[in-house]
């Protein structure tokens, strides 16, 4: 039997591994905030519990919505069902924290790259091990993966001596000023001038705080809490913007590792 993988979040990170672990033949399910608020929902899976479904590299992921439009069954009796025909079909399920919450599906693996989302599940931390993909060591998991900085892509084992920090920020955050619903009129990879709007919260212009190109915006449509970050504004343009970034793949590739590392180590198969 495969071994089951739950992630913990729709980000890039989160994106790059399932599609990295589906492709090495693991049965993935992901879980996503209920309200999405990613700034790359065009190149990640963020907007599938939206949007229905959405495939990234020929991967199809599908929210429980999307399976039950076309199932006679209940809710309640259709929610194992969705999550195990997910895997049997080659496909992605994703899952809301409420929906995983009434799952009896049981995961061997988890794999984190939302702390927040995370801290809202309870799952229980004996019967499945832990893979952090988040910035920092994190007592709760059995492995940390370094996300950012010199060692980028490696997994932080215990007997190796790498710093695994939070780098550098190389975006110019637009933030809200009050709890609004955001509309935006630029796209990602438009180029921007300060002090351009870049789209109304309410009836007020979000302002650009540079010159520059927009590297990631919220979607339209969504209401915002104050100080929830709307953009990303980059002095450079991004190529290939709606592409996972590579430093994304290199930490897939470390979630992996740190995968076949566990099995063997306890003798296990895939």
């Amino acid at each position: 039997m495969h071994k089951k993988i739950l992630i913990i979040g729709t980000n890039d990170i989160a994106t790059a591994c399932a599609v990295r672990l589906f492709r090495c033949g693991f049965p993935v399910t992901l879980i996503s905030p209920a309200i999405p608020l990613d700034l790359y929902y065009f190149r990640n899976y963020s907007s599938v519990l939206v949007a229905g479904s959405k495939v990234i590299e020929g991967i199809k992921a599908r929210s429980y919505a999307d399976y039950l439009y076309n199932q006679t069954q209940t809710s309640a009796q259709a929610l194992d069902s969705f999550v195990n025909f997910s895997m049997n079909n080659k496909q992605i399920a994703v899952l809301s924290s409420a929906d995983f919450k009434k799952t009896s599906v049981r995961f061997d693996y988890g794999l984190v790259s939302d702390l927040s989302l995370f801290e809202t599940l309870q799952i229980n931390k004996t019967e499945t091990t832990f893979i952090c993909c988040i910035p920092g060591n994190h007592d709760f998991c059995n492995y940390n993966i370094i996300t950012e900085g010199p060692y980028s892509g490696r997994v932080h084992y215990p007997f190796l001596d790498m710093e695994n920090t939070s780098a550098q920020e190389t975006f110019h955050r637009v933030t809200a000023l009050r709890e609004a619903v955001f509309v935006a009129n630029k796209s990602p990879g438009d180029k921007v001038s300060k002090d351009e709007s870049i789209g109304l919260l309410g009836d007020d212009d979000v302002l650009a705080g540079r010159d520059g190109f927009l590297a990631g915006c919220m979607r339209s449509g969504v209401i915002v809490s104050k100080n929830q970050i709307l953009a990303h504004i980059s002095m450079e343009k991004v190529k290939d913007l709606k592409e996972l970034p590579l430093t994304t793949r290199a930490v897939s590739g470390a979630a992996l590792e740190a995968l076949l590392y566990d099995m063997h180590l306890n003798n296990t198969e895939i």
